[in-house]
């Protein structure tokens, strides 16, 4: 792996970006690069990450490269669908193993450490989220129980966070928590649809933050002005875009991927849920084939400089963004040799800069 190196720089003389990270070999001229692009993709994809100038690939020196594979081979149970990971300011890892009803703790080779499975008279069921505090308490998002769970950092059971009864609730909301952050003032984070549901330590409901603006829309307003009352009960209330998911940067701020193509897809939180991340589309709009797609990102994590790091769902390719939202790096892909994934479901970084990916189809992490 190549790692970050915030005093390495690459300008670029179209756009004037300079972006954090060291290379290997300086390619000169432009001319030659595109060449290569074009022309020799397939030694392209194994010697080349690329950038996007102006919607156009433009190969970059490899910004990282898989330093290993953790499987699970020598225990008794693989991974089996697992949808989440995060890694602890020890470099500790926790996994949500969602098909085997577990939370996985090892080490950071990916030695078995603990198995953590709930409390017996009601363990885990399809736990999609796991979150570690600094003093090594466990939070688990135990979707099949609609429950988040409090565990010792030793696994005891401590308490459990359910649905909060508040009048500000519709008698229909469903609490089925898929992913959990809990804040240094001890605020419980979970994912509701178009925005982020809060709570406090003692399960009292705080509010939603972080909805993203609607717009303005035409459509909607001539339905308004022109159709009938019952043309306009048959057409739904215009939402937001949802949440795919979230985290929390070593800032403190959240960060998270939306479907929200107008304002961006990726977030940045402040204290009070405003968006401070420029607004911009992230991602390719095209695959690999040239077909038109809308980027999809099914995780997101940031290192110690700021290096925001997503994961395309579809095309299963990993961008890099500094924190003005430029673009510094692409790599991966879709396919079943290293580097490259079937399903990512979440991706963290450990405090060196290593990158972890988790495959829920591979049953893997790779680390990068």
């Amino acid at each position: 792996m190549t790692e970050l190196a915030t005093k390495s720089k690459i300008f670029n003389a179209k756009k004037g970006m300079v972006a954090k990270r060291r290379f290997r070999k300086k390619i000169n001229p432009p001319m030659v690069i595109l060449h290569l692009f074009i022309n020799t993709n397939a030694a392209y994809a194994k010697q080349y990450d690329y950038i996007v100038e102006d919607g156009n690939r433009v190969p970059i020196p490899l910004t990282y490269t898989v330093k290993d594979v953790i499987t699970l081979a020598g225990e008794s149970k693989g991974l089996m669908l697992a949808e989440d990971l995060f890694i602890d300011k020890n470099d500790i890892i926790y996994v949500a193993d969602t098909g085997n009803n577990r939370i996985i703790k090892m080490d950071s080779e990916g030695m078995v450490l603990d198995y953590y499975t709930g409390p017996e008279e009601r363990p885990f069921k399809s736990p999609k989220g796991v979150y570690v505090d600094n003093y090594g308490h466990i939070f688990v998002a135990d979707t099949g129980n609609r429950r988040i769970v409090h565990l010792a950092p030793d696994g005891r059971y401590i308490e459990e966070f359910v649905r909060p009864v508040s009048e500000l609730l519709d008698e229909h909301f469903t609490f089925e928590p898929s992913k959990v952050y809990v804040s240094p003032t001890g605020y419980i984070y979970t994912m509701k649809g178009q925005q982020l549901l809060m709570m406090d330590a003692q399960n009292t409901f705080r509010g939603f933050i972080g909805a993203a603006e609607v717009g303005f829309d035409l459509t909607s307003v001539l339905i308004r002005m022109f159709a009938s009352k019952e043309q306009k009960e048959r057409i739904a209330r215009r939402m937001p875009p949802p949440y795919i998911n979230f985290t929390a940067g070593p800032d403190e701020m959240i960060y998270a991927v939306t479907l929200d193509y107008n304002g961006g897809q990726i977030k940045k939180l402040n204290s009070v849920g405003k968006n401070i991340l420029k607004k911009q589309p992230f991602g390719e709009q095209r695959d690999d084939k040239g077909e038109h797609i809308k980027p999809i990102f099914s995780d997101i994590t940031v290192d110690h400089n700021g290096i925001i790091t997503v994961v395309k769902e579809r095309t299963c390719k990993i961008y890099q963004y500094d924190q003005e939202g430029n673009l510094l790096t692409v790599f991966g892909g879709k396919g079943t040799r290293k580097g490259y994934f079937q399903k990512p479901s979440a991706i963290d970084v450990d405090s060196r800069g290593n990158i972890y990916v988790l495959d829920m189809n591979a049953n893997s992490i790779q680390v990068f």
